[in-house]
């Protein structure tokens, strides 16, 4: 435990990840803080890594993920990432826990244990620093060959570069390479990790996954070191099929007036004059309104069969409101009481569904029967016609005067300071349009 992991976390809880850094070291020296500043401090790492029961810390590991599934804000994908020590930890994860995903950083060890990658279950990435000075070049060697038919398995080597060089702050860190290792972390083009939603044990990880052993080389850096171009970054030509835009209840939003800042994507190779192949949805970025454009691979989310252009140019908007509604403006779980109007609309319909799928009990406002039913089939707990009841009477008969944990407002109006009325104690009232235009 030190300050450069307590920062790698507050940095990915900043991006709204959910962050642990389990104390692996509990059981010889409980809270021991070292950050290797000065021969004592490396001197205790290098006693407190010889003592250190890897069976134990495994344990542990799998302790912390079951731990956080589910819980504290976290969904049921967990993925771990270490560095040094860690970084082996990672590898050992991917063979011996139920984490989703893994990231080591220049592990050192790893090369000890390569009879175990039978047992693989989850995928594994491997950063290597090429001149690690706690990693021989045989060793390398020997996780390369070891792992070359692993198709679970990404390995990046950094030519040039020496252990800790992603530690910000430390002596051996490079920027650029640190940069370039943690955006191969983020554009994996594998759908292991979805972007929102994911959960991180023992520190943070986007998305990992894909197959192979990849060198990465790069242009020299004006420091004479070879910086590493992992080959994810890539552009690939895409062919518009269905544009999306941000609207509000007053037209469209200030931030998105550049129109088409999502759609769904056809992707072309180069010389393919056909419709080549569907790839998926850009999340954000402006440009859908063109015919064809570039786009970060990385980028792209894909498109599950079954789903139409148009509904994944809709749904990843709406998507990830709900997303942010339900996990970072209120931490919604089990047994919550949530007024959400306008819920047979296209993000009510969403928030509807995960209500139910997480227990929380939604109550949505409508404007007609026929809405209200269609609500009701998408999971709403209770249903108030607007036109007809005033809602927050209801709501108060419905939770026996305790009130709403959350109310979700998208009329505008006069209707926040009704709804304000709705909420229990400690509760929370967001407004995400103005349907009916600004208070009077």
């Amino acid at each position: 435990m030190n300050t450069w992991m307590r920062n790698i976390a507050d940095d990915f809880a900043a991006q709204g990840y959910v962050a642990l850094v389990p104390d692996l070291f509990w059981r010889l020296e409980p809270g021991v803080q070292i950050n290797g500043e000065g021969e004592e401090d490396f001197a205790k790492a290098f006693d407190l890594y010889g003592r250190f029961d890897v069976e134990k810390g495994i344990a542990d590991i799998q302790d912390s993920i079951n731990a956080l599934r589910g819980n504290h804000g976290a969904s049921d994908k967990i993925g771990t990432v270490g560095f040094c020590l860690g970084g082996f930890l990672a590898y050992m994860c991917s063979v011996r826990t139920d984490a989703n995903a893994n990231v080591g950083y220049y592990g050192v060890g790893i090369d000890t244990m390569l009879g175990e990658q039978g047992n693989m279950k989850s995928p594994l990435i491997l950063h290597v620093a090429v001149e690690d000075q706690f990693v021989p070049k045989e060793a390398q060697k020997k996780v390369h060959d070891g792992l070359a038919g692993n198709d679970k398995v990404t390995i990046y080597d950094y030519e040039g570069q020496d252990h800790a060089f992603a530690r910000k702050g430390g002596d051996a860190y490079r920027k650029e390479a640190a940069e370039l290792a943690n955006r191969a972390r983020s554009t994996s083009s594998s759908s292991t990790w979805p972007r929102h939603g994911q959960s991180i044990a023992s520190g943070p990880l986007r998305r990992a996954g894909s197959a192979g052993i990849r060198r990465c080389r790069g242009r020299r850096s004006g420091a004479g070191r070879n910086s590493p171009a992992p080959r994810r970054d890539r552009r690939e030509l895409h062919r518009h099929l269905s544009p999306g835009r941000h609207l509000s209840g007053l037209g469209l939003s200030a931030h998105s007036r550049r129109r088409g800042r999502r759609g769904s994507h056809r992707r072309r190779r180069r010389g393919d004059h056909g419709q080549g192949r569907r790839s998926g949805v850009l999340p954000a970025g402006p440009g859908a309104y063109c015919e064809e454009r570039l786009i970060n691979a990385g980028m792209v989310v894909p498109v599950p069969d079954g789903i139409s252009d148009d509904q994944a140019a809709a749904a990843i908007t709406k998507g990830i409101t709900v997303h942010h509604l339900y996990t970072r403006v209120r931490q919604v779980g089990a047994g919550d009481w949530v007024l959400f109007h306008a819920a047979a609309g296209g993000v009510g319909l969403f928030a509807c569904q995960w209500a139910k799928h997480i227990g929380a009990k939604l109550i949505g406002t409508v404007s007609s029967d026929a809405k209200a039913q269609l609500a009701r089939d998408n999971g709403a707990a209770e249903t108030i016609d607007y036109t007809q009841e005033d809602f927050v009477e209801r709501v108060k008969d419905i939770t026996g005067g305790e009130g709403v944990a959350l109310v979700v407002d998208g009329i505008g109006g006069d209707n926040p300071t009704k709804s304000a009325q709705c909420l229990a104690a400690y509760g929370t009232l967001t407004t995400i349009g103005q349907a009916s235009g600004r208070r009077r």
